[in-house]
């Protein structure tokens, strides 16, 4: 198979599924100053090409806990080979993110015809997300904060 053959090559998956890639460590860095924003990466099967499908990421910060799970609102970049990348975001105004935070990360396959996406959730179930799909394991993670630095560097 050629490693360029995009999913005309590809075999397709009896049901689509979405799987998430372990960083480093199992943390995930981000800088203070607008929030912690950072990548979230894995792969998928039945997705790609698909215009009723998505993959949305779900956080559960553990330590300290929120009591929920929240589901970001931006779907992921879904390569034709099934390779996805997406943004996540912890923490608020009100409840910055802290170095060391603790949190569970999951991916979802939506189908994007059948109504709304929740942005809390208590658990992923189809009770709580009707049009829940697919989705991927748990990944316990931390999330490790760097000083933000300017991107037009120091200036003396």
């Amino acid at each position: 198979m050629r490693a360029d053959a995009g999913l005309s090559f590809q075999p397709r998956a009896a049901a689509p599924w979405v799987a998430l890639d372990v960083p480093t460590n199992q943390e995930y860095r981000c800088e203070t100053g607008a929030g912690c924003f950072f990548e979230v990466t894995g792969t998928s099967a039945g997705v790609a090409g698909s215009e009723a499908l998505a993959i949305h990421i779900v956080i559960n910060p553990t330590r300290p806990s929120a009591g929920t799970r929240f589901v970001q609102a931006s779907p992921a970049v879904v390569s034709d080979q099934g390779h996805w990348t997406g943004v996540a975001h912890l923490g608020s105004q009100d409840i910055p993110a802290s170095d060391g935070d603790e949190l569970d990360i999951s991916a979802i396959v939506i189908d994007t015809s059948a109504g709304r996406l929740p942005t809390a959730i208590g658990s992923i179930t189809r009770l709580e997300i009707p049009n829940l799909v697919a989705t991927s394991g748990i990944l316990p993670t931390t999330v490790r904060i760097s000083p933000w630095r300017s991107p037009i560097g120091n200036r003396h």
